[in-house]
């Protein structure tokens, strides 16, 4: 009696466990897909600030204008349904970049102007490294040095004078600063191929 009593007691167990993670699971995906939409809005939108801030455009303040300022001054170029680049009207183009930081891949975009010798700016949309260090990318200071530098660029310590084709690395933060270097060069030089290969 003592054994069918722990199986039914068991048994009991198992069946609350499933009953309770199916209404997790439930609950879970129920405000997935009530978000979904929010939440590729709100990527689609940080990607379109982002290459509007690197091309040089001040951003509006109301969200909603975003898009039509995107449109009226940003294309798309296509190849295969996938975008290789955008051009932005009257100053340079835009570039999709990532490579591997510390933690995982670092995802950005770069402008660079239109005589593909120099760079306008540099935003990064997607990104894991450590708070406080690797992390840092993401404060104006380390973003807004980019603009103006032409390649191929160096690091030098952080808080050092940088010249033309410089940047200060972050202090603790050597692989996350490689990392950036290496796809800021790597875009630089593919760039004039890139865009006259995609024009046709």
């Amino acid at each position: 009696m003592a054994k069918q009593s722990k199986i039914r007691q068991a048994a009991g167990t198992i069946i609350f466990m499933i009953i309770l993670t199916s209404i997790s699971v439930f609950i879970v995906a129920t405000a997935f897909h009530a978000t979904k939409a929010t939440i590729e809005y709100n990527k689609a939108l940080r990607v379109r600030q982002a290459i509007l801030t690197v091309s040089g455009i001040s951003l509006p303040e109301d969200d909603k204008a975003v898009g039509k300022l995107f449109d009226e001054n940003i294309t798309a170029l296509k190849r295969d349904d996938k975008i290789v680049y955008y051009t932005v009207k009257d100053s340079g183009f835009v570039f999709n970049i990532e490579g591997a930081g510390l933690w995982g891949t670092i995802h950005a975009v770069v402008g660079i102007n239109r005589q593909l010798n120099a760079i306008t700016g540099i935003f990064f949309t997607e990104q894991q490294e450590t708070p406080g260090l690797g992390g840092r990318i993401d404060e104006p200071w380390f973003k807004e040095q980019f603009s103006g530098k032409t390649p191929p660029l160096s690091m030098v310590p952080e808080k050092s004078k940088a010249d033309a084709n410089q940047f200060d690395a972050i202090t603790g933060a050597t692989i996350t600063s490689t990392a950036v270097k290496d796809m800021v060069n790597r875009i630089m030089s593919e760039a004039p191929g890139i865009v006259k290969g995609a024009i046709k």
